[in-house]
């Protein structure tokens, strides 16, 4: 038989501000600062650009003698280029160097206006590619 409310919810306990020996919490400029976190790159953040699912590109006229394979990347004899995004991803940073001056201003090589039709930056595949390549 499952048992009545009263015994598995309590009432929330208030603290009576009117009895000094009633103990308080401390205010929050007295508790202590927390430690800060640690930053995995130059950036408050390790990549700006993610993808989930391969990106092929099939046109680049090369003709190789042999396929290149790697962990990232995969290019056909063909000259069909893969990026692979495997089990967790692909990440890049874009185009670099580029710094963040208080996170106001971008300082360094541009990734160009954003194209309407994908809402990304013009170089995002050229820079994904290229990331990926080096």
């Amino acid at each position: 038989m499952p048992e009545p409310c009263s015994a598995i919810h309590t009432q929330p306990q208030h603290t009576n501000t009117m009895n000094p020996t009633t103990p308080t919490t401390p205010h929050p400029a007295l508790l202590p600062y927390p430690s800060p976190l640690p930053k995995p790159g130059k950036r408050n953040f390790p990549w700006i650009y993610r993808i989930d699912e391969d990106f092929v590109y099939a046109h680049t006229g090369w003709k190789l003698q042999k396929r290149f394979v790697s962990t990232w990347l995969d290019i056909s004899r063909d000259g069909v280029i893969a990026v692979k995004a495997n089990k967790t991803g692909y990440a890049w940073d874009g185009c670099t160097p580029k710094v963040s001056i208080f996170n106001i201003w971008i300082w360094g090589v541009p990734d160009g206006h954003v194209d309407y039709r994908t809402m990304r930056p013009y170089t995002y595949y050229a820079s994904m590619v290229h990331d990926a390549m080096c």
